[in-house]
């Protein structure tokens, strides 16, 4: 079936999405992943195909990583309200259909509350899953999804929380009807997600012109395969070193995309990051970011001080 095969089109291109698949006479299902995340996971691609198969519905797939994969959870809440305004330009465009329906998972539940009350049409009902709580439990109501943003909204709370302890998810109401699923906190099977919020920074240190090793391995995660690896040096928004373990493709940001860089892959995993001939730009704080299929995603830094040991700087004459 045609319809299981994705086709892409960029925001706004209005004509590329009359000439495609799209069924006004179906409803339409509207999937916005999450932060520092993917559109491609399993779990969207599953989703689709589900809503495809059992309800012949219109899906939509929103790819937001030019402003999702950011290290900077404070910027990418601020920046994801521009995010909402071009979706709404956008669903208001399309022709007409039965049901406007959101899908949002953490952050991308706010971004579906503000880009439904920007939409000149109606919107039937948004779904956010497991909703973001870290500075949205500060941000104003505008923020954050709300009963009136579509004629139902429902919500289920997996992570609900604070960060010290360890949660990541908004623990009040914002729905018609909230699901706290197990007492909306801990899952069975899951760990606690370990986030850059809390972790603490690992010390390294090196000689200048010589190979550092920064290990991104945790010991409780050891023996299981990441699905991705994302090295990114802080303050950078986008990943310099990435790998995809499934196709091992590596992309690198312009100002590090230098053959000093390499993430080692071939024998262990997950990737540990080799700096070759460090120098004294290399100092900073490093971070591993590790995608498991099931388990929790793992975020590891690394504050590296590469010290010059020439005569100059204070050696012994």
């Amino acid at each position: 079936d045609s319809q299981l095969k994705p086709e892409r089109f960029t925001l706004l291109n209005v004509y590329r999405m009359r000439t495609s698949h799209f069924n006004k006479r179906r409803p339409t299902k509207i999937i916005i992943h999450p932060y520092n995340s993917f559109p491609n996971y399993e779990v969207y691609v599953r989703m689709r195909k589900a809503y495809v198969q059992h309800l012949r519905a219109n899906v939509l797939v929103v790819n937001w990583l030019s402003t999702a994969l950011s290290v900077s959870y404070v910027r990418t809440a601020i920046r994801a309200q521009r995010v909402a305004s071009i979706i709404a330009r956008f669903v208001d465009s399309i022709p007409p259909t039965p049901e406007i329906h959101f899908i949002g998972t953490s952050m991308a539940v706010h971004v579906s509350g503000s880009a439904s009350r920007l939409m000149k049409r109606n919107v039937e009902r948004i779904t956010g899953l497991d909703p973001a709580g870290p500075i949205y439990s500060t941000f104003p109501s505008s923020y954050l999804l709300n009963p009136g943003d579509a004629d139902f909204v429902d919500v289920i709370h997996t992570d609900a929380g604070l960060p010290k302890y360890g949660h990541f998810g908004i623990n009040r109401s914002l729905g018609h009807v909230d699901f706290y699923v197990n007492g909306g906190r801990n899952q069975p099977g899951c760990g606690r997600t370990a986030s850059a919020l809390v972790d603490p920074i690992f010390d390294a240190f090196a000689i200048a012109g010589t190979t550092v090793k920064l290990p991104c391995s945790p010991a409780q995660q050891a023996q299981l395969k990441p699905q991705l690896i994302l090295w990114y040096k802080e303050p950078h928004k986008t990943p310099f070193l990435s790998l995809n373990i499934d196709s091992l493709k590596n992309g690198a940001t312009e100002e590090l995309n230098k053959p000093r860089f390499m993430i080692d892959s071939s024998n262990t995993f997950p990737g540990d990051l080799y700096v070759f001939n460090a120098s004294e730009n290399d100092s900073g704080i490093y971070r591993c970011r590790l995608d498991y299929a099931k388990d929790p995603t793992i975020h590891i830094r690394h504050n590296m001080t590469v010290i010059d040991s020439s005569p100059s700087h204070g050696a012994a004459p």
